[in-house]
C-alpha cells in the first residue's frame, strides 16, 4: 500500500480558481499590530496586485493557478518579516506560515515553529502542531511495497495516531477545532480505517520503533481518542518582541530563489507593539521543538487596505474551520 498525500486536493485547486477575483487577501495580521504600518500595508498591497494579475493570467491551469495561491503566502510571509517582525510568533504569523506548509510544496520558513518561550507568541504552538500532523503523512512505511496486511494497516493507524496525536496533546487545554481537527479529520477519512478499529494494530506495533515515525518530543501516540478535549481559545501572550528575531538583515530561499529580509527599523516606525492576554489561552509545545530564538526554520500562511477575505478566503472549500478570522485549517 502507498499512502498518497492528499493536502493539494481538486478542492484547493478549485479554491485558487475562485481567487481570481476581486482579491487575494491571505494573511489575518493587521496592518495596526505591525512595528512598520505602512510599509507593511505597501508591500501587502503590492502582494496582492502581484497575484490577482497572477490568477488572471492562469486560466484554468490548476498547476499555475496553485503556484499563484503559493507565491502570494510566501510575498505575505516576506511582508510580515520586513514590516511587522514584532509579530512574527504570534497566531497570526503562525497561521499564514501553517497555511502555506498544508497547501504548498515544501520549503523552510523563518520564525516558524516559534520558540516555546518567544514573547508574544500564540497559547498554543501552531506551527508545531501542524507539522508534526502534515508531517505524519510521510512515515517510510506509508510508500513500502508489502505483502505484509498487518504492517499495512498498523502503517495507517500509526499515521492516524500520529496526527491525531498532534492534535489533540501538543495543545491539550485548546479547542481541537482551532488548530486542524477538522481538516486533518477530512484528509484521513481518504484511508478508510476508522482509528477507533486501529487498537489491535497499535498494541502490536511501536510507530517509532517498528514503523520509523518521528516521534512527537516525549508524548506517547494515542491508541484512542481522547475522553475530554479542550476548549480553549487562542492568544497571543508572553510580552512584545522588541528587535527584529532574524537582525536588521537575512536571507532565506524559497523554493530555490533566495529572498532577502532588511527589517523595518522600529526607532523611526513606532514601539514594537505586542499582546500579553492570556485569556483563553491554551497549553504551548514544551518538549521536541527544534527551534530558537533567532528564528530557525521548519524542514517540511488585514494588514492591506481594500483587501477583502473573499479569493483565498475561499481556502474554507479545503480547509474547514476559522482561525481568528482567517480560513486556516
Amino acid at each position: 500500500m502507498m499512502i498518497l498525500p492528499v493536502f493539494l486536493s481538486v478542492a484547493l485547486s478549485q479554491a485558487f480558481a475562485n481567487a481570481a477575483s476581486s482579491s487575494a487577501q491571505t494573511s489575518n495580521i493587521t496592518a495596526s499590530s505591525c512595528v512598520d504600518p505602512s510599509g507593511y500595508t505597501s508591500c501587502f498591497n503590492k502582494a496582492n496586485d502581484v497575484a490577482l494579475n497572477c490568477f488572471s493570467g492562469a486560466g484554468t491551469d490548476e498547476t499555475v493557478q496553485q503556484s499563484c495561491g503559493c507565491e502570494l503566502y510566501l510575498d505575505e510571509i516576506q511582508c510580515a518579516l520586513e514590516s511587522c517582525w514584532n509579530q512574527v510568533y504570534s497566531c497570526e504569523y503562525q497561521e499564514l506560515a501553517s497555511t502555506f506548509l498544508i497547501n504548498c510544496p515544501s520549503t523552510p520558513i523563518p520564525s516558524f515553529p516559534a520558540p516555546d518561550d518567544a514573547p508574544n507568541r500564540c497559547s498554543c504552538n501552531l506551527g508545531y502542531v501542524i507539522q508534526n500532523a502534515t508531517g505524519s503523512f510521510n512515515a517510510p512505511c506509508s510508500t513500502e511495497a508489502t505483502l505484509d496486511v498487518d504492517r499495512t494497516f498498523a502503517c495507517t493507524c500509526c499515521m492516524e495516531s500520529s496526527a491525531w496525536t498532534s492534535i489533540f496533546e501538543i495543545c491539550p487545554d485548546t479547542d481541537p477545532t482551532l488548530i486542524g481537527y477538522n481538516r486533518i479529520n477530512n484528509e484521513l477519512a481518504y484511508f478508510n480505517e476508522p482509528f477507533d478499529q486501529c487498537g489491535q494494530y497499535l498494541e502490536s506495533y511501536n510507530c517509532v520503533n517498528d514503523l520509523s515515525f518521528t516521534p512527537i518530543g516525549d508524548i506517547p501516540f494515542l491508541s484512542s481518542f481522547p475522553a475530554t478535549t479542550g476548549t480553549a481559545t487562542l492568544s497571543n501572550i508572553g510580552g512584545s518582541v522588541t528587535t527584529p528575531p532574524l537582525g536588521a538583515t537575512y536571507t532565506w530561499t524559497a523554493n530555490g530563489v533566495p529572498r532577502t529580509i532588511t527589517a523595518a527599523d522600529a526607532k523611526k516606525t513606532g514601539a514594537s507593539k505586542g499582546s500579553s492576554t492570556t485569556k483563553g489561552s491554551g497549553a504551548a509545545a514544551t518538549s521536541g521543538s527544534t527551534t530558537t530564538g533567532s528564528g530557525s526554520t521548519s524542514s517540511s500562511s488585514s494588514g492591506a487596505s481594500g483587501s477583502a477575505q473573499s479569493s483565498l478566503g475561499s481556502h474554507a472549500l479545503v480547509i474547514g474551520v476559522s482561525l481568528l478570522g482567517l480560513a486556516f485549517l
